[in-house]
């Protein structure tokens, strides 16, 4: 038997290909919202009705998502990095922007333990990389009030994660950031 992480991603291609990569793109591209939205909601509903929508399982569907985004539309980051002690599941621009003016860097953290005192830890973790709170970002499968900006399925909020991504970069343009620009 395949495990969770295995149909999650799976599910997610499969979608993937039958919507059509290019539509998909395009579609990101025009109105990411709106399609985001879809796919959420048709794969989290797949999810529940198997079993597979607890936090942890939900925080590997969104990363899966958010790498599949970031790579076809091109947006610059880093994944998966440690800085200082410290894992980052993403960074935008990159690493360096962070380290020398990290009030244009982004720091996007994916929780797959989404307990009280865990994130509660990773937010403490993550200022002491990334000072500037307004610019760490959870997303997560239910809001959990944090004091930082969240992105949740449940409540609807992921679906706007490009756009305020884009939105973002373009506030805190710097060279690397401008061929987001449309």
């Amino acid at each position: 038997m395949k495990d969770s992480s295995s149909i999650i991603k799976e599910n997610f291609y499969e979608w993937v290909k039958n919507f059509g990569e290019e539509k998909l793109v395009n579609e990101l591209q025009k109105n990411s919202q709106k399609i985001i939205s879809k796919i959420v909601d048709e794969l989290n509903s797949k999810f529940i009705k198997l079993k597979i929508n607890d936090d942890e399982k939900m925080g590997i569907f969104i990363t899966v998502m958010m790498h599949y985004f970031l790579s076809t539309l091109l947006l610059p980051s880093q994944r998966k990095i440690i800085h200082e002690g410290i894992e980052i599941d993403i960074v935008i621009p990159n690493l360096k922007e962070l380290k020398s003016r990290n009030n244009h860097a982004l720091i996007i953290d994916i929780p797959t333990n989404q307990t009280p005192s865990n994130l509660g830890k990773r937010l403490h973790d993550l200022q002491k990389i990334q000072p500037v709170k307004e610019n760490i970002w959870f997303l997560l499968y239910e809001k959990k009030n944090l004091n930082c900006k969240e992105f949740s399925i449940v409540d609807k909020t992921f679906s706007n994660i490009i756009k305020e991504i884009k939105k973002f970069t373009e506030t805190h343009s710097s060279n690397q950031l401008k061929i987001l620009k449309n």
